[in-house]
């Protein structure tokens, strides 16, 4: 980032965030001297966070108008899910290998959980259940940028689902998908790590496409 600060970084990361949690939108203006003003900093740092956001493609400036939300396509929100699907694999391999006994029972404990939630139908605890395994193996990977990674680009796909979702995701493949993982898990079977998070990342995007939120057409 050109002229590096800590109020900068704060400021690229917070635009950033509400790009991916859909809070600003393609085509939103970011005028630079009502975000300085609203934060009571100099106006410098808020150029060099739009700047930097402008080279890493998600700003746009145009001469003469200032700096506007690029936006994101189809394809980039594949790429991000595809990203998703890379990290995951890794982090859970990770998690595999350096689980002692007992923690890969906890975390069997909580996909049980979760599975038992899925099928009463009480989604949102078992969403609160994926969080938990992804924290455990996050922490027990001993990654530290793999995880920020990845709640990075899975805050940006799930504030688009979710503003767009008109149905949930099939929840007889999320039970499937998810027994795939507690198989994994119980047998430390990276082939099957690898198999889980492509059935995930799949059934999500079959989903946008019932959901209408991504194109086959304009894809292809």
């Amino acid at each position: 980032m050109a002229r590096v600060n800590a109020i900068s970084q704060e400021i690229y990361d917070e635009i950033k965030k509400q790009i991916f949690d859909g809070e600003l939108s393609q085509g939103d203006w970011l005028v630079e001297t009502a975000i300085a003003k609203e934060r009571d900093i100099n106006k410098i740092h808020v150029s060099y966070a739009l700047q930097q956001l402008t080279e890493d493609g998600f700003v746009v400036y145009k001469k003469r108008r200032g700096y506007f939300v690029k936006g994101i396509s189809d394809n980039d929100f594949l790429e991000f899910i595809k990203l998703r699907e890379i990290l995951e694999i890794e982090l859970l391999s990770e998690y595999l290998k350096r689980a002692t006994d007992e923690q890969m029972e906890d975390s069997i404990k909580t996909i049980k959980r979760k599975l038992a939630f899925l099928k009463s139908g009480l989604l949102d605890d078992a969403d609160e259940e994926t969080v938990k395994f992804f924290e455990q193996a996050s922490e027990i990977s001993r990654y530290k940028q793999i995880p920020k990674l990845l709640l990075q680009y899975h805050s940006y796909i799930m504030g688009v689902i979710k503003s767009d979702f008109t149905e949930r995701e099939n929840l007889a493949t999320t039970i499937e998908i998810n027994e795939l993982l507690l198989d994994c898990l119980e047998t430390r079977d990276k082939q099957k790590a690898i198999y889980w998070s492509q059935m995930r990342q799949e059934h999500l995007v079959e989903s946008c496409y019932k959901n209408m939120i991504i194109t086959k057409d304009e894809i292809d």
